[in-house]
């Protein structure tokens, strides 16, 4: 017997383990995992795959991560499939980059709201929860801003007061930099609903989106129907003037549109289709195609193009009234044709009839029909229009 060599210290035995026990392990166990914090070998963190196998960092992957020991012999310490820019099975997107903060998160999920992932833009905030009530609501909206806010469950949207005097049209300015609208009450319970956490304890009305553009009758901002009868207000009233909610009755009064007056904004955030993952948010009230197009990448995306009727059925689902489109003809005459205006190629289409009609360099709008139309870029048909930002 020779002689001994005493306790072998830890990290020796771990060594040792590595080099001589690893051999002797049975590589037909496969670890499933089910979250990230179950992936932790020798001190280093991993990541679960969304096969439900450990990976764990290696420069040497195209994806950035390897398999470890553990996930089985077709997958044990190769890389990675997520990375690789390819919607391999088992993942639900993969864009080949480690960000946090766009549609598709390195776990090659989806970044959707209540992970705990802000996707930049898009979510206002992320607390991993889908409460209201705790700073960030479950649409992933903060409602921070103003001097009174609210979410309503029933809908998600945030509701804010403001109490800085202005005319209705720098009101609704005001909202929209902010990311919505002079609030739309459609039905009656919208209204009781936010009017006592908005207006309670205050004394003079506040604008809402409600107002007779051309003396042809009252519309809501957002082109959403005036559904009748609702408090005081039955649909008429005197032409070309701006509506007030009251704050003691919350009846409705008529107002020349230059009064100043605080407002409601009502933010309805980001619409998010769930075949693609691009979001969608619409603004009103814009007299140009161009000041549209201009306006997008302040929010980080683009005037919206469409490429196929799926993408045109969720958006014209979504928003009501007439909205400038992310294409336009530069060249007289109706037969010139549409370009995107992110270059991709102007395929699908879905022109109402007759249209495209315009002799002149028209913008193309999507109408309250659901149909395309060629519109003077300028608006001066029947504008303001609406307009509708895309994130991809």
């Amino acid at each position: 017997m020779g002689p001994s060599m005493g306790p072998v210290p830890a990290v020796v035995a771990a060594s040792l383990w590595a080099v001589v026990g690893a051999g002797c392990l049975d590589q037909s166990f496969v670890f499933l995992c089910k979250s990230s914090a179950e992936c932790v070998a020798t001190g280093r963190a991993g990541t679960c795959e969304p096969t439900g196998r450990c990976s764990f960092a290696d420069s040497g992957c195209q994806s950035g991560r390897r398999y470890g020991r553990f996930a089985g012999a077709e997958r044990s310490d190769k890389c990675t499939e997520c990375g690789n820019g390819i919607v391999d099975p088992g993942e639900e997107c993969d864009d080949k980059n480690g960000a946090t903060d766009d549609a598709c998160l390195p776990t090659c999920r989806w970044n959707i709201c209540g992970d705990g992932f802000t996707r930049a833009k898009v979510e206002e905030c992320d607390d991993g929860n889908q409460t209201d009530g705790d700073g960030c609501s479950r649409t992933c909206l903060r409602c921070a801003t103003g001097d009174a806010t609210f979410v309503w469950p029933d809908n998600g949207h945030c509701y804010t007061r403001s109490d800085t005097p202005r005319s209705w049209d720098d009101a609704h300015a005001a909202c929209r930099e902010a990311g919505g609208y002079l609030v739309t009450y459609n039905s009656e319970v919208e209204q009781l609903a936010v009017r006592p956490k908005l207006l309670a304890g205050t004394t003079s009305s506040r604008w809402i989106g409600l107002r007779d553009l051309d003396g042809t009758g009252y519309t809501w901002v957002t082109g959403e129907p005036v559904v009748t009868p609702m408090r005081d207000f039955n649909g008429t009233g005197p032409a070309m003037l701006c509506a007030n909610n009251q704050s003691a009755t919350g009846a409705w009064n008529y107002l020349a549109c230059d009064a100043l007056r605080g407002s409601i904004c009502e933010d309805a955030g980001w619409m998010i289709d769930p075949k693609t993952h691009h979001a969608y948010h619409a603004f009103f009230n814009q007299p140009s195609w161009m000041a549209a197009r201009d306006t997008c990448p302040r929010w980080g995306g683009h005037l919206v193009t469409i490429s196929d009727r799926d993408e045109h059925e969720f958006i014209s689902a979504q928003f009501f009234g007439t909205f400038w489109l992310g294409a336009m003809k530069s060249t007289a005459g109706v037969k010139a044709p549409f370009t995107w205006i992110n270059g991709e190629p102007f395929v699908f289409q879905t022109f109402a009839d007759g249209e495209p009609d315009e002799t002149r360099p028209g913008c193309l709008a999507l109408g309250p029909d659901r149909r395309w139309h060629d519109r003077p870029c300028d608006g001066s048909w029947k504008g303001p229009y609406g307009f509708i930002c895309e994130v991809e």
